[in-house]
């Protein structure tokens, strides 16, 4: 599935967009399976939130997006509490947990110079982090992470996701020729990290509800969620420091310049 996320990604356009919009629509789906015993209602309004990030069609600063977004996300809320449900952490943070992450990669992509190189800093860290944080995990073992939440994870794997992600950013940045290459690399073993919570806290939730695996859209590998888990959590950390970026190069504007 690698060649056809980067062929995507470089494509860009509405091609990046439909697939960001697919894939925030299938965990959308599976979310609302996990949480909302599978409410076809918590359905739609996680999709509309993620439509409404990923086809900003009438051009609406990035304010006015997440605003909108948060208007489907009390809906959200109150559907829950109509249904007797209690609001929960879970069903507190399904919008953003979801909308967001789709919002980040829309965003990033759409940046005019490294867009493209932006996402694909993002696939590189997570990926290999995935990658090393197994290796490292299968070969030295030791002291598990979260062994309530998910028995397989150990300190030395975090280890190796943060060694994988700083090697995942650095090789990017060094081949894109970008300048900086230390706090890039700093800032990818970090997010090689935070991948890891993503990880974690989609297991914490199938967990709650008793599930090995969030869906079967992927055969042999799960759901959606599943393989995205630590792409969410990366996306939106990646987003943060960009817009504290763009903030600091022109505080006239900030988030205005979306």
């Amino acid at each position: 599935m690698i060649p056809v996320a980067v062929a995507i990604t470089w494509a860009g356009g509405i091609w990046f967009i439909a697939l960001v919009a697919l894939i925030g629509i299938a965990a959308s789906a599976e979310w609302s399976r996990i949480v909302f015993d599978g409410s076809k209602v918590q359905f739609a309004v996680h999709s509309l939130a993620v439509l409404i990030v990923t086809f900003p069609v009438l051009k609406y600063s990035f304010l006015s997006m997440i605003a909108l977004a948060a208007f489907t996300w009390s809906i959200s809320l109150l559907i829950a509490g109509g249904m007797r449900k209690q609001i929960s952490f879970w069903t507190l943070l399904g919008v953003p947990y979801i909308a967001l992450p789709m919002a980040a990669f829309v965003q990033l992509r759409q940046s005019p110079e490294n867009g493209f190189i932006a996402i694909l800093w993002i696939f590189a860290v997570v990926w290999l982090a995935d990658t090393l944080a197994y290796a490292f995990g299968r070969t030295i073992g030791g002291p598990k992470l979260a062994p309530v939440i998910s028995p397989n994870k150990t300190w030395a794997g975090l280890g190796g996701a943060v060694v994988g992600g700083a090697l995942g950013g650095t090789l990017v940045a060094w081949f894109a020729g970008l300048g900086g290459l230390l706090p890039l690399m700093l800032m990818a073993g970090v997010f090689g990290a935070v991948g890891q919570i993503g990880d974690l806290y989609e297991s914490a939730a199938k967990r709650r509800k008793g599930i090995k695996d969030s869906g079967s859209i992927i055969p042999g590998h799960g759901g959606i969620l599943d393989r995205v888990d630590a792409l969410l959590a990366v996306s939106v950390a990646a987003l943060i420091v960009g817009i504290a970026r763009q903030s600091l190069n022109n505080p006239a504007t900030g988030l205005l310049i979306w």
